[in-house]
């Protein structure tokens, strides 16, 4: 269900993304076919009328009783099923040639459309078409464009475009555009949708794996907190060292100090062993802090500190402290494969056992 979700909103998004882009290509890309296909019905124009002089022209030259007209008639009738199309006029606004001749001798609805302007491909589609290419609602579905007169008579060349057939030409184009933008949109939504899940499937698999890795850790940390409990209610409020001096089953020279010489301030005060929470170096002064939360120094190194400290009671973390057991309050999961213990009373500094003493650690604590 949360799949199906997602991949509708995928789907929704996208096709609403590609259809405004689709609409806006669909645009430019018929504005442009537009502009092309107008400018070569001017080029087209522009040759036809040109030719037409020289035709009239020769011939005026070698017969003058040759009717012009029926041959003008004959050249450019039913041309008006084109892009574009000529007639002629006379000098009385009547037409004396068109492509359908039973249109002969009448007016056109329009003399010129473009009177005293420079005409273009762009003032045509603007003034005839919507930015789709769309043919707006126009009387005369081929409008004069152009007039040319033909020198030494009354005729005048009439230049049209034939608007419909523009705009039938620009329809099947448009079809052809909304066909390949709709394939390629689909073929495109299907990539997407392989993609999403692709990543969607590399991705759960990523997590799954952390959630096992993760799961893993917690196991193997909570055994660790379980064997510290363990370990803990395993001891005596008396040190193993010193239940054995009082029973007497030690040797002497096999005992390890009770009492420990510390400073507080500029006073030397003794304190139990086994009073001992941990031990720490900073700066190298040698801290230590006993179970009631009561800071003094030695000066002593770490390493002698720890000599003197029963190795079952007490664990060397690192270069930098000494715990006691049963100071240890929590163990936890500490970037890659190291662990980080929770003492109290409580550290200013964080108790760090790196991944290569882990292992030894764990040994410590019997598991």
């Amino acid at each position: 269900m949360k799949d199906y979700k997602f991949y509708t909103k995928i789907s929704l998004v996208f096709v609403t993304l590609y259809l405004l882009l689709a609409i806006g290509m669909v645009g430019l890309l018929l504005r442009a076919h537009s502009i092309d296909l107008l400018n070569y019905s001017l080029n087209s124009l522009e040759q036809q009328n040109i030719t037409i002089k020289r035709v009239y022209a020769k011939i005026s030259a070698i017969d003058k009783a040759f009717n012009e007209e029926l041959l003008l008639q004959n050249i450019i009738e039913d041309s008006h099923t084109q892009h574009h199309f000529i007639s002629i006029i006379n000098w009385a606004g009547n037409y004396v040639c068109y492509p359908e001749i039973y249109k002969v001798g009448e007016k056109p609805a329009s003399v010129n459309e473009f009177e005293n302007e420079t005409v273009d491909a762009e003032k045509i589609r603007s003034r005839y078409f919507t930015f789709f290419s769309s043919l707006k609602a126009l009387d005369n579905k081929a409008p004069i464009i152009k007039l040319e007169p033909i020198s030494n008579s009354d005729l005048i060349i009439s230049n049209h475009v034939n608007l419909e057939e523009v705009a039938f030409d620009i329809q099947k184009k448009r079809t052809y555009y909304i066909i390949v933008i709709s394939i390629l949109g689909l073929i495109l939504w299907l990539f997407i949708l392989w993609v999403c899940r692709f990543l969607s499937n590399y991705f759960s698999k990523q997590i799954q794996n952390k959630v096992e890795e993760l799961t893993i850790n917690a196991r193997s940390i909570e055994d660790l907190n379980t064997s510290l409990e363990n370990y803990q209610r395993s001891l005596t409020n008396v040190s193993v060292d010193q239940t054995a001096k009082e029973e007497g089953t030690v040797p002497e020279s096999e005992l390890t100090k009770e009492r420990i010489l510390t400073y507080v301030r500029n006073e030397l005060v003794p304190i139990t062993i086994s009073s001992i929470a941990y031990i720490y170096v900073e700066n190298t002064i040698t801290y230590i802090v006993t179970k009631d939360g009561k800071r003094s120094t030695t000066t002593d190194p770490l390493d002698k500190v720890y000599s003197l400290l029963n190795e079952k009671v007490y664990f060397k973390v690192n270069r930098q402290f000494i715990v006691n057991i049963e100071a240890i309050a929590k163990i936890t999961k500490f970037e890659n494969s190291k662990l980080k213990l929770e003492v109290n009373p409580a550290s200013d500094l964080d108790i760090i056992i790196g991944k290569n003493k882990v292992s030894q650690f764990k040994q410590w604590l019997d598991l």
